[in-house]
C-alpha cells in the first residue's frame, strides 16, 4: 500500500562551516494508529549521505510549529558546531517567527472585538467553538463586518 505525504514543508539554513545551504524536507504521513513526521537532509555530516528522520505520533504534538521535533532530531545527527547553527536558524528562528504571527493575529481579534457593541459580543458567544484557522478568520470576518455598520450608525 502506498504511503501519501501530505503536509510538505522545505526548511534551509546556510552553514558557515560548510559553506552551503542545507535543506530539510518534511512531510506527514497517516500510520495506522496515528501519524508521523518525516525530515530529510541531503548533506549529513557534510557528506553527501542522505539521512531520514522520523518521528511517531498517536494523537498531536505540542510542538511551537510544524515538525518542530522532527528538525531536531536531524539536527542532532549533526556534529556539535554544525547543530548549535541549525538550531538556531531553524528551531529558534521559526519559533519566533510563529510566535509573532500568533500574537499579531491575537492582537487583530482583540482589536476586532473591542469594536463590537455589548449585544453583539452576547450574539457571537453563543456560537459554536472555532476549532480551525478557517474558522476564526471567518470570525474575525464577521466581526469587521460587525465593526463596519457600528461606523455607520
Amino acid at each position: 500500500m502506498a504511503t501519501k505525504q501530505r503536509n510538505q514543508q522545505t526548511f534551509s539554513a546556510f552553514v558557515p562551516e560548510l559553506n552551503d545551504v542545507l535543506y530539510f524536507h518534511c512531510w506527514t504521513t497517516d500510520t495506522r494508529y496515528g501519524f508521523c513526521h518525516s525530515c530529510w537532509c541531503s548533506e549529513l555530516e557534510g557528506t553527501s549521505k542522505a539521512a531520514t528522520t522520523k518521528v511517531s505520533y498517536y494523537n498531536r504534538t505540542w510542538e511551537r510549529f510544524d515538525y518542530e521535533t522532527v528538525l531536531r532530531r536531524a539536527i542532532e545527527k549533526f556534529p556539535k558546531s554544525i547543530a548549535k547553527e541549525l538550531h538556531e536558524q531553524l528551531i529558534e528562528r521559526k519559533a519566533k517567527e510563529e510566535s509573532d504571527k500568533a500574537n499579531a493575529f491575537v492582537e487583530r481579534f482583540k482589536a476586532l472585538h473591542d469594536g463590537l457593541t455589548d449585544r453583539q459580543k452576547e450574539v457571537l458567544a453563543q456560537t459554536p467553538p472555532m476549532q480551525t484557522q478557517e474558522d476564526a478568520d471567518r470570525m474575525m470576518g464577521i466581526m469587521g463586518v460587525m465593526n463596519v455598520f457600528n461606523q455607520m450608525q
